[in-house]
């Protein structure tokens, strides 16, 4: 998931980039400023999309179209985005922590990256809301 973020987020800033420099090329300093604004307002979307609707709500827009949420092994609420963060940095660091679902000897299928921030994935039926227990 971490690494499908990151191909679509450097996939659109190269498609916002190349309509920014085909359209504005005036001068040399443009292609700069634009490849800042481009990589800054897709990465303030990514931590909106990802980071913060996943801690606060459980599910990311991604996750709420494939019906799972993120949450507390323990509680069953959203983790929060401290550890959403911390989630999705160790799963771009180790791409194998993806694979490590399959290597789960107590067979419950968390990866590395849900171990250390003590989370989990499970089936959503509706959106998970902060505080509310069901």
């Amino acid at each position: 998931m971490a690494l499908t973020t990151a191909i679509a987020t450097v996939a659109s800033a190269a498609a916002y980039l190349i309509v920014w420099v085909t359209l504005f090329t005036t001068s040399p300093i443009v292609p700069a400023t634009a490849i800042g604004l481009i990589v800054g307002l897709s990465a303030a979307i990514n931590l909106y999309g990802v980071v913060y609707l996943t801690g606060r709500t459980g599910q990311s827009w991604g996750r709420r179209m494939m019906g799972i949420a993120v949450v507390d092994s323990r509680t069953g609420l959203p983790i929060g985005p401290l550890k959403v963060w911390l989630r999705e940095v160790l799963r771009a660091v180790t791409v194998v922590s993806d694979l490590s679902v399959f290597f789960d000897s107590r067979g419950a299928q968390r990866g590395w990256a849900d171990l250390a921030c003590g989370s989990r994935v499970v089936i959503a039926t509706r959106p998970a809301t902060v505080g509310v227990q069901s």
